[in-house]
């Protein structure tokens, strides 16, 4: 259901949530509240049997509702799914929807991404999850917790020993925060079913400042690493000295998929070092080292040291790279991207309209008659039809219009 103006919205989600007290899945996301309106989805939340729940974008911190979300997040301990990110929430709102969080003891999935959140700020959120033990994602990124606050939250995922996915890009952890992850991994994977071996997949540390020092105490946790699929580190200023380590590390990652290391200062040399150390990753299919300082020459040893495995795509723009034919002789059927990218594979597809003109149409005259269906009749009559129906899932998303 697509209903452009907001207050139709609020009241058809309104008729839902008093008289649906089944409710297991409530997204609504990128619409405007107020305190009236998140007041009765509070109230109403103890009667629910909510699994998922998705408020991301909806101006919490702006109508202060922070502590009545707490509130009605205490009533809810079987949730698995909470999504809150880009709410520009700030210190104060975390330590009272921590108190909130804490019941959910069965979370499988929190985004906090993109909010306001400072050192302090996830030193409150880090007491609220320190008894989560069947977390498997938590995404973190966009904010600004720091090292202190990198440390806290690994802290209290001591016990989150299943925890496979973590995105805490754009975070300035720094040095001491890339080492309190390494810690978290090391640890956790002593506690794994199978010892040494740590159930993280994705692990996203892209623009933190983890310099030469936090790369290499990554590294040395790599090792326990068997399960990962995508490691990004870019924009990390770290130096050729941790090359050794990490091409160490990354040979236990034989399930690696993706690695990113862009914009950092990886000379020839060390590239060469790291292709060596991947040459167990047999799963690899993307390698990106743009914005470095590898030379052509550096270039196709690396190249060479890669032919054996089944990577499909290489990133080397903005390096010192003026020649792509030997990358091109060593991986035939790679696509490689350059400054010339005159090898590039990758076909850029026209929208090919002439062939689906049928199907657009029919989609253009069936959302038409939707329009027109919903203009002729008030939003009264639309209420008392959800008000019939036990409705158990219901999701509520402003979205662009599509004509």
């Amino acid at each position: 259901m697509r209903i452009g103006n907001n207050a139709k919205i609020c009241g058809i989600a309104q008729a839902i949530i008093e008289n649906n007290h089944e409710l297991k899945t409530l997204h609504f996301q990128k619409n405007t509240v107020d305190l009236k309106f998140l007041g009765l989805l509070v109230e109403n939340m103890r009667h629910f049997q909510l699994v998922d729940l998705n408020l991301s974008s909806i101006e919490l911190h702006k109508v202060c509702g922070a502590g009545l979300l707490s509130e009605g997040l205490k009533h809810c301990p079987q949730i698995k799914t909470l999504n809150l990110s880009s709410n520009k929430l700030e210190s104060n709102d975390f330590q009272l929807l921590s108190e909130g969080i804490q019941t959910c003891r069965h979370l499988v999935k929190l985004n906090l991404s993109d909010n306001n959140m400072d050192s302090e700020g996830a030193t409150c959120l880090a007491k609220g999850i320190n008894c989560f033990c069947e977390i498997k994602s938590i995404y973190l990124e966009k904010n600004n917790i720091g090292s202190n606050g990198a440390a806290a939250m690994m802290e209290a995922l001591k016990n989150s020993i299943y925890l496979e996915c973590v995105q805490l890009q754009f975070n300035s952890i720094g040095p001491k925060g890339a080492s309190a992850v390494a810690d978290w991994i090391s640890n956790t994977s002593k506690r794994q079913p199978i010892q040494n071996s740590c159930s993280l997949r994705t692990l996203n540390l892209a623009g933190n400042q983890i310099h030469t020092n936090g790369a290499t105490d990554l590294a040395g946790a790599l090792q326990f690493c068997k399960n990962l699929r995508f490691l990004d580190m870019s924009n990390n200023k770290i130096d050729s000295e941790s090359a050794d380590g990490l091409a160490c590390g990354l040979q236990r990652c034989t399930q690696l998929q993706s690695l990113c290391l862009d914009n950092n200062n990886f000379d020839g040399e060390s590239a060469i070092i790291l292709a060596k150390g991947l040459k167990y990753c047999q799963s690899l299919v993307t390698l990106s080292l743009s914005g470095n300082k590898i030379r052509t020459t550096d270039a196709a040893g690396m190249a060479e040291r890669l032919k054996h495995i089944t990577i499909k795509n290489l990133y080397l723009k903005d390096n010192n790279i003026d020649s792509q034919h030997k990358l091109v002789d060593a991986l035939p059927h790679c696509n490689i991207y350059t400054e010339l990218d005159f090898t590039n594979k990758e076909i850029r597809r026209e929208d090919h309209w002439q062939e689906n003109i049928e199907e657009h149409l029919t989609a253009v005259q069936s959302r038409l008659s939707e329009l027109a269906e919903l203009k002729s009749k008030p939003p009264e009559e639309h209420i008392k039809r959800w008000q019939k129906e036990n409705i158990k899932s219901c999701i509520f998303t402003r979205k662009k219009r599509i004509f």
